[in-house]
């Protein structure tokens, strides 16, 4: 027979006690589980506010009901104009969590903005279940600018090999909602599962030590955790870097709370170098003081190499050529130090903001083939040739040039870059040749692939 707890407790016995005491261990026990809930919801929901990605979660109904920071710049959204709607808002039906589309991982697709233009991204759909509740998760990164410079690369070869030249053009972001208990944590286990699976994550103390690291950002690292833990986060720096100030600095900031974010150089086990795209985020208690710091990172190693590689090819066809932008209406926008003394100016104040027809004589800017010539690059087309332009003072000056459109990621020109060889002392050469006098000879001063050197043996 059950006792009768009541009976007792009117009776003097023990039993009442027993149960007020069991029911305050049960209440202090619950107590404590929602403070540990609420303790990880704020670590891991200031990690994903401060992730460099884009990152908006939905539910079956496609309810949108996560947009981070980063997806509000991206997009152009606020959080109050975007939960709750539906995501084909943002993104595109066939991957917004179909039947025939669950997940996705890595894929290139344009998406739209609020203001109705277009952008790249690299986009990655995760989808989670806990207690029967589906959910999903959208990482998208901007890319526009990788696949502008990719194509502005592509063409920039193409090009100079045409005209005999070398050239590659390089052109290369978490509030979280507020909500009941279980939801929170339902939330950002699967959040932060899928930034596992996309990102590599390591946390550190205050003072620069590894706390924890997922597979990743070992793998990207070439560490175990064992190998790491406790150890402080120099080992994965270049000591000329570690021991300056800088550094020192940088963890100063952390320990104060101020993010970092950025492109960072870091050295893996086998000594190699490690290019990451990344944010150091300070986790605070609920007295504002810095707990620990996260980081969350992209490995873009071989990106950043290539940067490297083309701006360093960049930087050689620019010392060796005169080099001018224009608008596509024919205005400088910006001129090297080759192309200035080519033309007689002594600087880019000069012809900033000046018409291409500064530089050709009244006769030819005023005719139709000249008007040609602009309605042509207009339509992305480009030049290669000598031609005949008229420098500051007035004097006719020779450049064997290509004249190369650039365009955006939806293909219309926006830009049209000039790279020319000083040609003058040839041709002056030339003609005065044809004309049966030897005895001219060119400044070898003038760099044109050495071919004044040549006319010189003449």
């Amino acid at each position: 027979m059950k006792p009768n707890y009541y009976q007792d407790k009117e009776n003097g016995a023990s039993g009442g006690s027993t149960t007020t005491s069991k029911s305050t261990e049960s209440i202090s026990e619950l107590k404590k589980r929602i403070a540990e809930i609420e303790g990880a919801y704020q670590v891991q929901s200031q990690a994903l506010e401060q992730a460099a990605d884009a990152i908006i979660s939905f539910d079956q109904s496609h309810n949108i009901s996560f947009f981070n920071k980063a997806a509000e710049v991206l997009f152009g959204f606020t959080r109050k104009e975007i939960i709750g709607k539906n995501s084909k808002t943002i993104i595109p039906s066939e991957l917004n969590g179909s039947s025939q589309h669950e997940t996705s991982s890595g894929q290139d697709i344009q998406l739209t903005r609020k203001d109705k233009s277009t952008f790249w991204a690299d986009l990655t759909l995760t989808k989670s279940e806990s207690n029967g509740r589906v959910q999903y998760t959208v990482f998208i990164k901007d890319i526009s600018e990788r696949r502008r410079l990719e194509e502005d690369t592509q063409r920039g070869m193409e090009q100079i090999k045409a005209s005999e030249e070398e050239l590659r053009q390089n052109m290369e972001e978490m509030t979280a909602t507020q909500e009941e208990m279980a939801r929170k944590q339902l939330e950002t286990e699967a959040q932060m599962s899928a930034i596992n699976s996309s990102s590599a994550y390591i946390e550190f103390t205050p003072d620069g030590n590894v706390i924890l690291a997922n597979d990743l950002f070992l793998q990207t690292l070439k560490y175990s955790l064992k190998e790491i833990e406790n150890k402080h986060h120099r080992i994965f720096c270049e000591s000329s870097y570690s021991n300056t100030r800088a550094y020192e600095q940088f963890w100063n900031d952390l320990r104060s709370g101020k993010a970092q974010a950025g492109e960072f150089k870091r050295i893996a086990k086998d000594g190699s170098e490690v290019w990451l795209l990344a944010n150091y985020t300070p986790v605070f208690d609920k007295n504002g003081k810095v707990t620990k710091v996260i980081k969350l990172a992209n490995n873009i190693t071989e990106q950043k190499l290539k940067n490297i590689d083309y701006e360093g090819q960049l930087d050689a066809i620019g010392r060796s050529n005169a080099v001018v932008e224009f608008d596509m209406d024919g205005n400088v926008l910006f001129a090297n130090d080759n192309f200035i003394k080519t033309l007689g100016y002594s600087s880019l104040n000069e012809i900033k903001g000046k018409h291409h027809r500064t530089f050709v004589s009244p006769e030819y800017a005023r005719s139709n083939e000249y008007r040609n010539f602009w309605d042509t690059l207009n339509r992305g087309e480009f030049f290669v040739g000598t031609y005949t332009r008229i420098n500051k003072r007035g004097e006719e000056v020779f450049i064997q040039a290509s004249y190369n459109p650039i365009k955006d990621a939806d293909g219309k020109p926006y830009k049209v870059v000039k790279y020319a060889l000083d040609m003058t002392e040839v041709i002056k050469a030339i003609k005065a040749m044809s004309k049966g006098d030897l005895s001219m000879r060119c400044d070898t001063t003038v760099d044109n692939g050495g071919l004044t050197a040549e006319i010189n043996k003449t």
